[in-house]
């Protein structure tokens, strides 16, 4: 009888443990769904500014979408270029959209499987050392600091890239399609010097 009611109890203990672990679980879903993303704007620009070593900014609106994969939804971003380079910017952008893998983000690896930028300008740059613009953390040149990217679509862009070792400097207005298109998805006009020649 004694060892019944003891079973008994366990069951109704753990039926309340995993009652409340489950309403938690609803409760914090909830606060997320509803938890407007522009409070986190200012902290997330503070603390991505801070692990880059240059400034990272959210100019206007930030909402996240939580799960396996983050969706992040930003209208006006901005990431500085290192000191060195010769372009202020990496990116500014009208509008991005990009997904981050959470798992991989755990052990420092961002693996970004989708990205759409709205009217972006990019300035991307690379030294004969290593060093380039798009590794993103304080040490440029760490190879394994260029973010995973998976497709990436753009409406309407600009990019400037300047590589030392090829003598290029090439100025490039492009748009990128879908990945679902059968054509070639990139449209671009460019105009600039490789190897020393227009």
């Amino acid at each position: 009888m004694n060892k019944l009611s003891l079973q008994s109890s366990s069951v109704r203990w753990l039926a309340g443990c995993l009652a409340g672990i489950a309403a938690l679980l609803v409760g914090i879903t909830i606060f997320i769904a509803f938890f407007p993303g522009d409070v986190l704007r200012q902290p997330i620009n503070r603390y991505v500014s801070g692990q880059l070593g240059r400034r990272f900014e959210i100019t206007q609106h930030l909402d996240v979408r939580l799960g396996r994969t983050i969706t992040v939804i930003a209208e006006g971003v901005e990431i500085a270029n290192p000191e060195w380079a010769d372009k202020p910017l990496l990116l500014k952008a009208t509008a991005a959209e990009f997904d981050i893998h959470v798992w991989p983000l755990l052990f420092g690896k961002v693996q970004i499987p989708r990205i759409f930028l709205k009217s972006p300008q990019l300035g991307l740059q690379v030294e004969s050392d290593g060093r380039r613009t798009w590794a993103l953390s304080r040490d440029t040149s760490d190879a394994g600091a260029v973010p995973d990217i998976g497709s990436l679509q753009v409406d309407q862009g600009t990019l400037s890239y300047i590589d030392s070792a090829q003598d290029a400097d090439v100025d490039v207005q492009f748009s990128i399609a879908a990945e679902s298109s059968r054509e070639l998805p990139l449209d671009f006009n460019a105009a600039g010097e490789w190897k020393g020649k227009k």
